[in-house]
């Protein structure tokens, strides 16, 4: 899915290269709540590649 320019530009501002989709609705809940909330996701590349991923 491609960004709408309002997110295209938050982005930009945030120096944000990926959006965050699939913690989108516990962020939205607990964002509601007051409660602090933090999402952490490590992002490989290695589809690309003919590099086992245990590598």
């Amino acid at each position: 899915m491609l960004a709408s320019t309002q997110e295209e530009k938050k982005m930009a501002e945030n120096n944000a290269a990926v959006k965050e989709m699939e913690a989108a609705g516990i962020a939205e809940v607990v964002q509601l709540r007051g409660v602090p909330f933090i999402a952490l996701k490590k992002i490989t590349d290695l589809v690309d590649t003919d590099e086992c991923t245990q590598n």
